[in-house]
């Protein structure tokens, strides 16, 4: 791949701009409707995220409910969280380390499931296997 296909993009106070080859930066424009989005109700942002195969469960009382405590081999390591992230789980007193890892093994879990199959439509093609599928006989 040349240096000329390489598009380089810093993030600064929550705004990303592009990063030219003289050092020059310009604000990048986001393509989010945010109107739309703040005038999402939260039943219809959790029917999104429950229709939606991707997104990670919704962290609800039936989530916590579902979680299982799992017994398996443990290694020790060290692991540096944010300070609030740490109180969160610290606040319900002790095994707060047995329940980090409770919420970190259903994500994996989720994660690792296999995906829901893509309904077709008559008469659509199968969709590629990635997002930037080469044509059949191109090549670089």
């Amino acid at each position: 791949m040349s240096k000329s296909n390489i598009t380089k993009a810093r993030l600064i106070d929550g705004r990303v701009y592009k990063e030219f080859p003289d050092g020059s930066l310009r604000l990048l424009k986001g393509r989010t409707d945010w109107k739309r989005v703040n005038a999402l109700t939260d039943e219809e942002i959790e029917a999104a995220v429950a229709s939606d195969p991707d997104a990670a469960p919704i962290a609800d009382e039936a989530w916590f409910a579902k979680a299982r405590r799992a017994h398996l081999n443990k290694e020790q390591i060290s692991i540096k969280l944010d300070t609030d992230v740490l109180a969160f789980f610290r606040k319900d007193g002790p095994r707060y380390q047995t329940r980090i890892n409770e919420v970190l093994r259903a994500f994996m879990e989720h994660e690792t499931k296999p995906a829901a199959p893509r309904r077709r439509v008559l008469g659509e093609s199968p969709a590629p296997a990635y997002k930037h599928q080469r044509k059949a006989g191109k090549s670089k």
